[in-house]
């Protein structure tokens, strides 16, 4: 793990180097590394890795472009977020569809909250996909056809 270790700092310090020679630097503060590994990998990861003098403590994730990848890409973490980004929006939904139509509403459904929950899909939606991450989004896709016939009775004044 030591050589490992070290050709990662030789390549950070190659990259700080040439950032430096075309006029840029490199924001240690904002760098987050993450080990990937399998789940009961028996290799111990180091806990911190020095480049330029800066430390860089190694995490458990790190979201890139709003996917959140764990360090045995699991995707349990990303989906936690998942879960609590949707519940909110769902939240935002039922206050929207007292001021909406019924049409505006379905296509308040189809663009924000399926985009919340399908965003990433081609990165983390797949043969590892667990069935329980898989189970989510077929929940998802029911609640939010309960939502829309839920505003769909509100707007006739059914409920």
């Amino acid at each position: 793990m030591e050589e490992a270790k070290d050709k990662l700092v030789n390549h950070l310090t190659i990259h700080n180097d040439f950032l430096k020679n075309i006029g840029m630097v490199t924001n240690v503060a904002k760098t987050e590394l993450v080990f990937f590994q399998r789940p009961r990998s028996a290799v111990k990861c180091p806990d911190s890795v020095i480049v330029n003098k800066e430390v860089i403590i190694p995490k458990d994730s790190i979201k890139v472009l709003g996917v959140t990848f764990d360090k045995d890409l699991s995707w349990k973490t990303h989906f936690e977020n998942l879960t609590k980004k949707a519940k909110y929006t769902l939240a935002k939904m039922k206050f929207l569809s007292k001021y909406l139509y019924q049409s505006s509403m379905k296509k308040v459904i189809t663009s924000h909250y399926f985009s919340t929950i399908y965003y990433g899909s081609p990165v983390w939606l797949g043969e590892t996909t667990s069935s329980k991450h898989v189970s989510f989004c077929e929940k998802s896709k029911q609640t939010s056809g309960y939502l829309h016939n839920s505003f769909e009775r509100a707007s006739l004044g059914g409920l």
